[in-house]
């Protein structure tokens, strides 16, 4: 495995993460998406959600693999890094909130 793929698979895995969180808060519990371009589609239908959600992030990640060589991309990758851990934490803050 190469230094890129090892260092975008996590993204990935964050990025489908945050999708399914999604779709099962919002179609479990109604909690709405914060981002309106995307709480268009949710609320359309979750299916609508799930295939532009992944087709837009894996098209970034897609970006990132092609251009992982430049430091503008790696520091994007790191700002991403940063995002989706923090919209984890959101995600446990929610099931903490909805459990406890």
């Amino acid at each position: 495995m190469e230094n890129v793929d090892r260092a975008i698979l996590p993204l990935i895995f964050l990025i489908f993460v945050d999708t399914i969180a999604t779709i099962h808060w919002y179609s479990a519990h109604g909690v709405e998406e914060a981002n309106p371009f995307m709480a268009f589609f949710l609320t359309r239908d979750v299916i609508y959600f799930f295939i532009v959600k992944m087709t837009l992030s894996l098209g970034g990640v897609a970006v990132i693999h092609n251009f992982y060589d430049k430091k503008l991309c790696k520091i994007g990758l790191f700002v991403l890094y940063l995002a989706y851990i923090g919209v984890f934490f959101i995600h446990c803050g929610i099931f903490a909130s909805l459990v406890l």
